[in-house]
């Protein structure tokens, strides 16, 4: 009986368990047969591409990194006919990625002299450049053939081809490719010689100074088409190579050297900071470019003139200048980045201040300039960027004739120490015997954001952004004034931007003060129009 009941309990228990089961099954879908793959963690890793530069001086020494201020010829030599020199370089590839390249030369600059004869000369004309490439790795090991084609001044004339330096200049090897990876370097050597069929041409007379020739050496490389993607290993075909600068601005740089680079235009590398404590009289006189490292900058303690009928152009980096910076007659200064801050700057006679981008500082004033001032016909383009102003820009400094300011973009930030932003005068006479003539010049506004801050003085007078009249000191409480009593020489439009303006009173508050005004006048051309308020900003558009 005891047994019988025992055997019932665990029936029923059973039952139960399957129930239970099947009530957990309901709703969810049966899966006889299941299986899984997964695959291991996928790394995703960024190629590198880098190149490693040494040399070496005599094969048997061990080799040094260059860097920009390596002098790879001894400067302390004196060339001669039959003076041999030989410079070995290393171009390794320190990255992952292959990479082709280019050894590029230049003349950096060159100073001639006379030689015995009376004639001037350049060294350069008398001294000629060749060079060799081999894998440091490879079918001719470079420790077998270097010192059998190098190991004396005779094999090392014959073992490249010789040519003028002048003409020498240039890329000086045909474009080689390293892969990465081990033993896969290029060994490259130079020779400078003077030959030995050079005669009293280029023997300088005792009592002037010696000629000399700045050469300067780079290696530039870029991508080539060797790694491959899901597509092929065309993705990096044909990628041009980046900019091989044609000299260097190093700490060590002197005043005369850096005038050299100016003069003998071309693209400049600001390497390093460096500080010029004399005036600096800087020729430009073709188009030179100054590409500044990573928070370079030039510092001038006395004032800067730059001459001559180029253009300078300025790729970020910082120009510090105490003084006066003044653009002569008939140059073009860019600026392109970096933040440059000035006392004054002044724009010759038909020279030119163009600003596209970086931040501009000209918070004081030098001598008799005042923030920016023109003579006659320059002009300032403001296109981007930002100008920081604390005193006005000036456009008839001098009573000059014909100045130009047109801002097409940008931020124009006028500080608490100015009154107004452009002054012009073009009512007043330039030579009052002649019968007066007038100033006519021109601002043209198309873009950018202006803003300023006002004071009212104790007479009411405000101030204004742009001011053309003859009583400097009666401005009306204006945001643009054009008070002129005749018909002008001159173009003051504006068909853009916007303008910010904080109005406030200065002295004290009495009944007796006129109430500060915001008004607009003049200026705007036909066909726009400005609204808004000096709070929200003055925005000028078409009707």
């Amino acid at each position: 009986m005891t047994r019988s009941h025992a055997t019932k309990q665990a029936f029923i228990l059973s039952v139960l368990s399957l129930i239970t089961c099947i009530a957990m099954l309901v709703g969810s879908t049966m899966a006889w047969f299941t299986d899984s793959v997964s695959s291991a963690t996928n790394k995703i890793v960024a190629g590198n591409l880098a190149l490693s530069l040494e040399y070496k001086n005599s094969w048997s020494n061990t080799w040094s990194t260059v860097d920009a201020s390596t002098k790879l010829f001894d400067e302390n030599a004196r060339y001669e006919p039959g003076y041999t020199e030989i410079v070995y370089l290393r171009v390794a590839n320190a990255g992952s990625l292959t990479f082709k390249y280019q050894l590029m030369a230049n003349i950096v600059g060159e100073d001639s002299s006379y030689n015995v004869n009376g004639e001037e000369f350049y060294i350069s004309d008398h001294l000629k450049l060749g060079s060799y490439s081999i894998k440091e790795f490879g079918r001719e090991n470079a420790e077998d053939v270097i010192p059998a084609k190098f190991g004396s001044r005779e094999n090392a004339i014959s073992s490249v081809e010789l040519k003028p330096l002048k003409t020498a200049v240039g890329n000086l090897i045909d474009e080689r490719v390293i892969v990465p990876g081990d033993k896969t370097s290029d060994i490259i050597v130079l020779v400078l010689t003077m030959p030995l069929d050079v005669s009293n041409d280029a023997n300088h007379a005792p009592d002037v100074d010696a000629p000399s020739v700045d050469l300067g050496l780079s290696v530039v490389a870029t991508q080539f088409e060797f790694e491959s993607d899901s597509f092929g290993s065309d993705y990096d075909a044909d990628v041009d190579y980046p900019r091989a600068y044609d000299s260097f601005v190093t700490a060590e740089t002197t005043y005369a050297e850096f005038c050299d680079m100016l003069a003998n235009g071309g693209d400049i590398l600001l390497a390093e900071d460096i500080d010029f404590s004399e005036q600096a009289h800087l020729a430009i006189n073709g188009d030179v470019s100054i590409y500044a490292g990573s928070g370079t900058e030039i510092s001038f303690d006395e004032v800067v003139i730059l001459s001559g009928s180029g253009k300078l152009s300025i790729y970020g980096g910082a120009i510090q200048e105490a003084q006066e910076f003044y653009v002569g007659d008939n140059v073009t200064f860019e600026i392109n980045g970096g933040e440059h801050t000035f006392a004054a700057l002044s724009v010759g006679d038909n020279a030119k201040i163009v600003i596209n981008g970086g931040t501009v500082n000209c918070l004081g004033s030098y001598s008799s300039v005042l923030g920016i001032a023109f003579d006659e016909y320059g002009q300032l383009y403001v296109n981007g960027g930002t100008l920081n102003l604390s005193q006005p820009i000036n456009l008839n400094r001098n009573l000059s004739d014909g100045a130009y300011v047109e801002i097409n973009g940008g931020a124009i930030n006028l500080k608490e120490t100015t009154d107004k932003l452009f002054v012009v005068r073009n009512v007043m006479a330039k030579d009052t015997e002649a019968g007066g003539v007038l100033r006519g010049s021109s601002i043209k506004i198309t873009g950018g954001v202006f803003t300023a801050l006002f004071a009212l003085d104790d007479t009411g007078g405000a101030n204004a952004f742009i001011r053309n009249e003859d009583t400097p000191h009666d401005t009306t409480k204006v945001l643009v004034s054009n008070t002129y009593n005749g018909e002008p020489d001159y173009s003051c439009v504006v068909t853009g931007g916007t303008f910010y303006g904080d109005w406030k009173r200065t002295g004290e508050t009495g009944d007796e003060l006129p109430v500060a005004e915001n008004t607009i006048a003049g200026f705007v051309a036909d066909g726009y129009q400005m609204t808004g308020d000096a709070v929200n900003g003055y925005v000028v558009s078409a009707n």
